[in-house]
């Protein structure tokens, strides 16, 4: 494939502007887990509402960690660590961007899955415009455990 459209079907860091509805939390994870059988596989939907009309090329993915008692990294933008630049948010592409309309409701679902060897994320766009998986099965990108 061209390199435009295997861009479109891994996720990447980089600055994010243009967002326009409010972050909604995805994943969780605590540490330690203490869980008879370790799991970190996840799915969530989500629902958003669009204020404006515009072209939708992506879903923007943000982090914060508490480390201990009150210490706190985050590049969440309500909750942004001072002078912390060396992380950026996480975008997941869509192979086609989706025209959105005032109103208009965008579902999405997010898939954090995992094998023995690696881990990677999917995503799909249900509404407005339904697209396929993208990433399905790693094929595009994925992060290597260690063994």
């Amino acid at each position: 494939p061209s390199p435009s459209i295997t861009v479109r079907k891994q996720w990447y860091q980089r600055r994010v502007r243009g967002v326009f509805d409010k972050v909604k939390p995805c994943f969780t994870f605590r540490h330690p887990n203490h869980a008879a059988v370790m799991d970190n596989s996840r799915h969530i939907s989500l629902e958003f509402t669009s204020d404006i009309e515009a072209l939708l090329h992506g879903f923007a993915g943000y982090f914060d960690a508490h480390l201990y008692k009150d210490i706190l990294i985050s590049i969440h933008p309500d909750t942004h660590s001072p002078d912390m630049f060396s992380w950026f948010p996480m975008f997941f592409p869509l192979k086609v961007a989706t025209l959105v309309r005032p109103g208009e409701r965008i579902l999405v679902d997010f898939w954090r899955v995992v094998d023995n060897v690696k881990v990677w994320y999917e995503w799909a766009l249900s509404e407005p415009q339904p697209q396929p998986i993208h990433n399905s099965e790693g094929s595009t990108y994925w992060i290597g455990l260690f063994s």
